[in-house]
């Protein structure tokens, strides 16, 4: 019996960058979504130019925390 070296191996044939794309853009959504709830919720009324600090204050640390917390010491996998 002969065997093909024809044979479709996702891991080898799937460029490795699109995974490090896709784990951004899932972050980049669930922060963005979770800082507008989160400052809709807090309804400040202390001005425009400070609810957009709050706005990208959360988003940097959702992103702080996923990649250099959580990824690196729970899941073990270094950024880049």
């Amino acid at each position: 019996m002969t065997t093909h070296n024809n044979i479709h191996i996702p891991k080898e044939s799937f460029p490795f960058w699109i995974w490090h794309a896709i784990e951004f853009f899932v972050v980049m959504l669930i922060s963005v979504l979770t800082a507008n709830e989160i400052t809709k919720a807090m309804s400040i009324e202390v001005g425009e130019s400070v609810n957009n600090w709050i706005f990208w204050s959360i988003i940097g640390g959702i992103f702080f925390s996923w990649y250099v917390l959580i990824r690196r010491f729970f899941v073990g996998k270094k950024f880049i």
